[in-house]
């Protein structure tokens, strides 16, 4: 009777240590996947935001500016990288107003030529301070992120 109920209190020893490694095992995968589930929601908004940089609509590539702010604020891991994309965006190549020769001026709308020019410059006012400050330390987010933009 003592040797049964020693087994008894070892198999319920052993019952308990199985269900405690269960517990921590379930929790350990609970956690990868909410990390995970994370990961892909950060990585579809890098990607969308960054795909709307490429819009023709300004609205939409300033909307996309400022996803990608709101990214880089949120995710620390990630400010580098927004403030390099922001940067190379603001690098692509545009022509002012003034810089439009004669023969296109005449062959676009004016209207058109004025409006597209306003909204690049828009564009890159809006821009050019998202990414400075992506760059300034503050208290309770350290940042190391640099940018260089060359003006004409």
């Amino acid at each position: 009777m003592v040797l049964t109920a020693l087994q008894a209190e070892r198999d319920a020893a052993f019952a308990e240590r199985d269900a405690e490694r269960d517990a921590a095992h379930a929790e350990r995968v609970a956690e990868h996947t909410r990390q995970d589930a994370l990961e892909r929601r950060i990585t579809d908004l890098y990607t969308k935001a960054a795909e709307q940089l490429g819009h023709s609509q300004a609205a939409v590539r300033l909307a996309g500016l400022y996803s990608l702010e709101r990214l880089a604020q949120d995710n620390v891991s990630l400010r580098q990288t927004v403030v390099n994309v922001i940067c190379a965006y603001l690098r692509t190549p545009y022509t002012p107003l003034a810089e439009i020769d004669q023969a296109r001026a005449r062959r676009m709308a004016l209207r058109e030529a004025r409006r597209r020019y306003r909204a690049f410059r828009t564009e890159r006012i809006t821009g050019a301070p998202l990414s400075s400050s992506m760059g300034r330390p503050s208290p309770e987010k350290p940042r190391s992120t640099t940018c260089v933009i060359r003006r004409r």
